[in-house]
């Protein structure tokens, strides 16, 4: 019972430095079920990837070690725009979104690969069990593509590669 207090309490730490009170609390509140899937969903941005890997890999390393499966959702928008801007591709955005021709969408899938192969293989140097799972996730159609170019929304999602 101390194992599983003292454990408790090192994921509260963490997840105060990830999220909110609420989602800490939802997430404690999955974490306490004995029949829960033994799952952890955690969104990181391309900032983090690019400035913060170490931390996030320790992060991410320790939640498998206390018997959680991370699942990461990853960006990478300042990789992007790095990207973009050499190919001499403009950012544009409406209503917050990037705008994606399709010339741009090839430079799009290269830089997400780059950056998931990257944080894959920090966490497998750490010894971690990673594996990257680039497609066939989220099923999608285009959001409007005379205004958004190549931008797509969600219709449903597929579990089984996961």
């Amino acid at each position: 019972m101390e194992s599983h207090k003292n454990t408790r309490q090192t994921i509260v730490r963490l997840l105060s430095a990830m999220g909110s009170a609420k989602e800490i609390q939802q997430y404690l509140k999955r974490f306490s079920q004995l029949d829960a899937k033994r799952f952890a969903v955690v969104k990181v941005g391309g900032a983090v990837l690019r400035d913060e890997l170490n931390d996030l890999t320790s992060s991410l390393t320790f939640l498998q070690q206390v018997g959680l499966t991370p699942i990461v959702l990853h960006g990478a928008g300042p990789q992007l725009d790095e990207e973009l801007q050499a190919a001499g591709i403009t950012k544009q955005t409406v209503n917050g979104l990037r705008v994606t021709s399709p010339k741009a969408l090839g430079i799009v899938r290269r830089v997400f690969q780059q950056q998931n192969l990257r944080l894959v293989e920090a966490l497998q140097a750490m010894d971690t069990r990673a594996t990257s799972v680039p497609s066939g996730v989220f099923l999608s159609g285009y959001l409007d593509k005379d205004v958004y170019g190549m931008v797509g929304k969600v219709d449903s999602i597929n579990l089984a590669p996961i």
